[in-house]
Formats: structure tokens, sequence, C-alpha cells
């Protein structure tokens, strides 16, 4: 039976449901998969233990288990009749394999819960009335050829494959790590912060919070492994800003790193503590309203021609007046 997803366990005395949800939790392409739904997997057969069909959804794992979940589960997630979404998609590039757009604030890459019509995934059907974008992988229902995630809030650059070896490729290229990630980041400064340095590399686990799971958390065990790089670009009285390069991608990976380096994201509701705030912060911030990180570099080698791709996008306007407003004089290369 064809594959979706197959992976080895990392660490021993896991439950098979909190890990599968785990690990498709870092799956862009995959939209929001929630625990109840890989229990219903995981009892309908439809996922793989070291090539036995796991019965149990508290299956304990251990490490070097091979997991395997079977396409068929394919249709929970590859809705081939989404809806369309007419937003004005900013491409960069395109061409008959992928496209590269710089993401909006505001703007979901693909359905979740609580909006299943405004996001990056619906523009593309109505960009794409036939829906020539979704790859169908062994006959089963057609998925979203998204290949990575950006937050609702973050802005920047997002490249989407046209059809299954397209997206197999790129797919292929971020878990290998062969891809170029840099992103612009607006931190708040506080004498706890441990970034004194110029410049400084977090390596660490992230996942899930243990009280809070709409957030991610740097924990001793059970996560994925991530590694942020920062380098200082300017100081100034209340935050820094920082260019950021990711080696890993976990889902929130450089707000949890920051915040865990007490130098949270500025405008970031979920993870900074408003009691940290000063008052010229706040107000600041009235406009602002959502947390300042830009992905402004991509680069990967295209899957058909092998020439190494890279792209670079502008900060956007809000951003660059946030950074003028606490006194940055930083703009952009020429």
């Amino acid at each position: 039976m064809a594959e979706l997803l197959k992976f080895i366990v990392e660490l021993d005395r896991q439950r098979l449901d909190q890990c599968l949800t785990a690990e498709l939790q870092q799956r862009a392409d995959l939209g929001l998969i929630t625990r109840s739904q890989v229990r219903n997997w995981i009892t309908s057969g439809m996922v793989l233990v070291n090539g036995t069909a796991a019965s149990k959804a508290g299956q304990e794992l251990r490490s070097g288990d091979k997991v395997t979940v079977l396409s068929e589960v394919a249709a929970i997630y590859g809705d081939a009749k989404a809806e369309a979404f007419a937003f004005p998609l900013e491409v960069v590039y395109e061409d008959k394999y992928l496209l590269v757009v710089n993401k909006p604030a505001g703007l979901s890459t693909h359905p979740g819960a609580g909006n299943k019509k405004s996001t990056l995934l619906n523009a593309l059907v109505a960009r794409f009335g036939d829906q020539s974008f979704f790859a169908k992988v062994d006959g089963a229902s057609p998925r979203p050829g998204i290949v990575h995630r950006l937050d609702k809030d973050t802005t920047g650059l997002l490249v989407v494959a046209k059809d299954a070896a397209t997206h197999a490729a790129l797919s292929r290229q971020f878990a290998e790590r062969t891809t170029g990630r840099t992103y612009l980041a607006l931190v708040h400064s506080t004498p706890r912060a441990k970034v004194p340095q110029q410049s400084g590399m977090l390596e660490t686990q992230i996942g899930r919070h243990p009280r809070d799971r709409t957030k991610m958390s740097v924990v001793e065990a059970g996560g994925k492994r991530a590694v942020t790089k920062w380098q200082v670009l300017e100081r100034m009285k209340h935050a820094a800003l920082l260019e950021v390069v990711l080696e890993t991608g976990r889902t929130h990976q450089i707000r949890v790193h920051m915040h865990h380096l007490g130098a949270p994201l500025v405008g970031d509701k979920l993870y900074l503590n408003e009691k940290e705030l000063t008052p010229d912060l706040k107000k600041a911030l009235e406009t602002f309203g959502r947390q300042a990180l830009h992905a402004k570099q991509l680069a990967f080698t295209h899957p058909h021609t092998g020439e190494r791709l890279s792209f670079s996008v502008p900060l956007p306007t809000d951003m660059a007046a946030l950074i003028s407003a606490f006194g940055g004089q930083w703009s952009e290369p020429v």
C-alpha cells in the first residue's frame, strides 16, 4: 500500500498517538491534524509500527521504531473542493513547476480551526481555477502543494509546488536542510536577555507546551531538535533588530527560541508577557498588532533544472515604520 508519511522514532517511551501528532504538526503540507484524527487512523489500521498495523493509540514506542502512515488517510486533509478566495497574491517568481509568493500579514497558510476559507491555499484555488496545483499521490485525494508554512501574522517568502514530483523534491530539501531561510526579527530588549553578543546560535528541543496547547516551548525531552542562528543588525533602547537563520523549521521556532533567550519578538501576543512592555513599547505597538517577524530570504535548488534559486523581499512598510518608531536607523542594503 502507498505511504503518506514515514519516520523513525528518536526517543524511548512515547505514546504512538502523541508522537505521531507531534510529527504531523511539523509538516506544513498536511494542514491541521488533531490528535483525535490520529487516533482514528490508528484504530482503522492506517498506522504501522515496524511494518505491523498498530491497534492502540497508547502503544509505547522505542527509539528506532519505524512509524508509517498509509496514504488512504489523505482524504481527511486533501480537500479537492477547497473554496476559492479572491486575494491579490504577490508572486515573486513562477514557472510551470512552482511559484514563490510574498505572504502578507493576516493570511494563514492553509485552512485550520476557525478559518476554512480565507487562506493562502484558498487564494491559490482562486488563482488556478482548475486546481492544477494540487498533487495527486497514488490515486488518493489531492493535497495542496504548499511545502512549508509561515505563521498567520509573519510576512515573507513561501514556495508552492504545482505537481507531486516538485512537491516531493522540495519537501526533501527542507527535510535535509539544504534550503536557505533568513528572517528579520525585532526583539524585545530586557536586562535578562541572553543575546548580548553580536551573534550566536541556540540548539534545543522544541515540543508542545505542557499546559497551553496553543504554544510550543523548549523541552528537555520528547521534542524536536531545533537550531537557530542570529546576528544583531542594530540595537535600540528597547529593542534589537536581528537577522535570524533557521537550520531547522519547527513550529514557532524563532518565536520560541527568542522567548527562551529572554528577548521575545516585539508584538508577539502569544509569547510576550504584557507586563514586560514599557509604555513606549505599548504605544508603538498600538497600530502594528502582530509579531515583528519577516521571512526576508529564501533559497533552494530548482527540482527540475538544478539551478540554485535565491529570492529576497523588503520589509513590509508597517514593520519598517515600527523599527523607526523604536529609534532604529537600519535600512535595506542597496
